[in-house]
């Protein structure tokens, strides 16, 4: 009897090594804990610079202060200067019997224009007239070198005419001028404008404005600054001189700066152009699971929790697992302070690494802590 007791042990011990074994596996729920993504069958996580991970994890746009610097030359001047037009020898006479003959000039603009010329014969009958802009300027003169200037500022087309009064009852002859050497010089501001030409592209949507540092070399006057046709600088321009500007002066696309020298000005050197703007990062929060054929197919269910805290901006969460470039699962639901448990199943998952991720949409911002992934595994027969 005891022997067949002693030989009953080993049978009785293997059994309940069995069920015991079976027990576990019914009853076993493992939460994975972190360590290298290379290691299979266990969870981790992304690291972050904001917390320490057992801290909260930031979730949405997360704005950060940015900056595009543009660096360019310009040079503009506004001073006067002459130009002059040789015409030579000319006749003018005017009389009843005879008609009149004058000198026409066309001008460009100016501020002032000054006549030289030689009078070699006249017989002073009538003055000598010069004609601008409906007035007319008479000078008695005989013969010998001359010089007249008309002070006064004229536009672009306006028409010099240099004759003589009619000899009126003294029919027998016209009033006569025979001039020689005749130079017009005209007296113009040379109006310069340098242009500097820039794009502004996704920057527009965030743009809080920008600034202008001038470095100036040449600095004599007044200097007009103009940002797409609206002025943001005219004044006295120091050797350096800040200018700020607001984000609405700013075109998304093609932006032009337009730099212009007021009459008796200069002005040369550097620009430093800053354009402040916010960027947005996406932030989320990740966690890895790497699994085995074997470990994979041992998974029964499982389960995605954590806690939203601090709400900044409201909007929606997703809850996702992807591997690669699929989605295996999706859930979303509205971002509130609280508790979230999502249950995923066996198919949902893949071998290899899958990615699960917490993401704010719709605008929302939080901060998530306690992520807890935990896989669940159910009972494997062999028959």
């Amino acid at each position: 009897m005891a022997d067949e007791v002693v030989n009953l042990f080993p049978h009785a011990f293997v059994a309940g090594i069995t069920i015991l074994a079976v027990l576990l596996i019914i009853f076993n729920v493992n939460t994975f804990v972190q360590l290298p993504v290379p290691g299979t069958g266990f969870l981790t996580r992304e690291r972050f610079d904001e917390k320490d991970l057992k801290g909260a994890f930031f979730t949405g746009i997360n704005f950060t202060d940015q900056f595009a610097a543009f660096n360019f030359d310009f040079a503009v001047d506004n001073l006067a200067g002459t130009k002059t037009a040789g015409i030579g020898q000319r006749e003018v006479s005017n009389g009843i019997l005879f008609g009149e003959k004058s000198v026409r000039y066309t001008l460009e603009k100016g501020e002032s224009v000054t006549i030289k010329f030689r009078i070699e014969s006249t017989n002073a009958l009538t003055p000598l007239v010069f004609r601008l802009g409906g007035k007319d300027y008479v000078y008695d003169l005989k013969e010998g070198i001359h010089e007249v200037t008309i002070d006064e500022p004229f536009e672009y087309g306006s028409v010099l005419e240099i004759t003589t009064a009619s000899s009126n009852w003294k029919i027998w002859a016209p009033s006569l001028y025979r001039l020689e050497g005749i130079s017009i010089n005209v007296k113009a501001f040379k109006e310069d404008v340098d242009q500097y030409i820039f794009n502004v592209d996704k920057e527009f949507e965030t743009l809080q404005g920008g600034r202008m540092d001038l470095y100036l070399k040449e600095n004599a006057g007044i200097l007009k600054i103009e940002l797409n046709g609206k002025v943001i600088f005219d004044g006295i321009a120091r050797d350096f001189q800040p200018i700020r500007f607001s984000s609405s002066d700013i075109e998304k696309g093609q932006n032009i700066l337009t730099f212009t020298a007021t009459p008796e000005s200069k002005f040369s050197g550097g620009a430093t152009m800053v354009l402040f703007y916010k960027h947005g990062d996406q932030k989320e929060v990740k966690a890895v699971i790497n699994l085995t054929e074997a470990e994979q197919k041992a998974v029964k269910r499982g389960y995605i929790r954590f806690k939203i805290v601090d709400v900044k901006e409201n909007g929606g969460v997703a809850v996702r697992i992807k591997r690669g470039d699929e989605t295996t699962f999706s859930t979303f639901a509205r971002a509130e302070t609280g508790s979230y448990s999502f249950e995923f199943t066996k198919d949902e998952l893949r071998q290899g690494i899958s990615v699960v991720s917490i993401e704010a949409i719709d605008g929302a911002s939080f901060l998530v802590k306690e992520l807890d992934v935990k896989l669940e595994k159910g009972i494997v027969l062999q028959l």
